[in-house]
């Protein structure tokens, strides 16, 4: 039997996120908290963290994935050596869209409603900005995705 990942994460939380609405109709409608319990065990915790943020509206841990990462957003623009505003607190800025990117994609994916939100006109940040936030929203985006694949393996194994 297979279980849609999404409706996995879903089953997890006691958010109102209907299970049955979620994921491709294709998929088996009847997964308990249990069975979906089970498939995510052992998942590495940020992939589990990011997983039930994206896809079951689970945003109790919404404050430990801003922090990991923006230390994620330090180490990548330390690594390729961004010249960062003082004051400007970009890599903050740039976490907290990502993190609202990627439960309300088409709301966010405007690159001159980023750009407000950073505090910057729309040429600065296609410039120079656009690719590191896409960095940064990758990051985000990879844990996610991760806790998924994770799901799918377990499906494989059942």
């Amino acid at each position: 039997m297979y279980y849609n990942p999404i409706r996995v994460f879903a089953a997890m939380t006691a958010h109102p996120v209907n299970p049955l609405n979620v994921g491709r109709s294709t998929a088996q409608p009847g997964i308990d908290q249990a069975t979906a319990a089970a498939m995510c065990r052992k998942m590495p915790t940020l992939a589990f963290m990011a997983a039930m943020y994206k896809w079951a509206g689970d945003h109790e841990q919404h404050d430990f994935l801003m922090y990991r990462l923006i230390i994620a957003a330090a180490d990548i623009a330390s690594e390729e050596q961004w010249r960062l505003p003082k004051g400007k607190e970009y890599l903050r800025k740039m976490s907290e869209i990502a993190l609202k990117e990627v439960i309300e994609p088409g709301r966010w994916k405007d690159g001159t409603r980023k750009a407000e939100y950073m505090g910057m006109d729309k040429s600065t940040f296609y410039k120079t900005w656009r690719k590191r936030y896409e960095s940064i929203y990758q990051v985000l985006d990879g844990w996610a995705q991760d806790g998924y694949r994770y799901v799918q393996r377990k499906n494989i194994e059942l």
